[in-house]
């Protein structure tokens, strides 16, 4: 108890000792060089989904919300997480869909209340230089076309449109 053996594929084991263990997230420190190691459990269709995260669930064109027409990129949420694309620069159409050679952000979401709160990997060199990066955005409108955020104290916003489903 308290403790975690995990062994690589070469064979090696790195032992661990847990220091923080919750139903979302579990904080291990690695017993020989006390590196402080942290774990977040990805949500996934075993666990249910909120009546306003069912809403956002499927993918969104992130437009610009000056104008509210103008796509900044291609978000999809589904199941506790999200991929945020890049837009192709001659495609800015709302019904278009996802390009998935063109990845700019993945992580984890959900909604507590009125806040969406997301969690994602920041840094591009190496998996040692990456950081966990968590955003909390107030919901101002959610419906099934439109969705509305804001930062709380910035001027912030993110909007999103979806396409109309025949």
């Amino acid at each position: 108890p308290g403790k975690l053996t995990l062994t690589e594929k070469s064979g090696m084991e790195k032992h661990f000792v847990l220091k923080n263990v919750h139903k979302y997230d579990m904080k291990l420190v690695e017993y020989d060089t006390e590196q402080l190691f942290h774990f977040k459990r990805l949500k996934n269709a075993r666990y249910d989904l909120s009546e306003k995260e069912k809403i956002v669930s499927g993918q969104w064109a992130e437009v610009n919300p000056t104008d509210g027409a103008s796509v900044i990129a291609r978000v999809n949420f589904e199941d506790g997480q999200f991929t945020r694309y890049y837009v192709d620069r001659y495609d800015k159409r709302i019904s278009s869909n996802a390009n998935p050679n063109f990845v700019n952000a993945v992580g984890n979401w959900k909604i507590e209340d009125d806040v969406l709160i997301l969690e994602y990997a920041a840094g591009f060199k190496d998996l040692w230089d990456k950081t966990t990066e968590t955003e909390r955005w107030n919901i101002k409108q959610l419906d099934f076309r439109n969705f509305l955020l804001t930062k709380e104290n910035t001027r912030l916003k993110m909007q999103f449109k979806r396409k109309r489903e025949k």
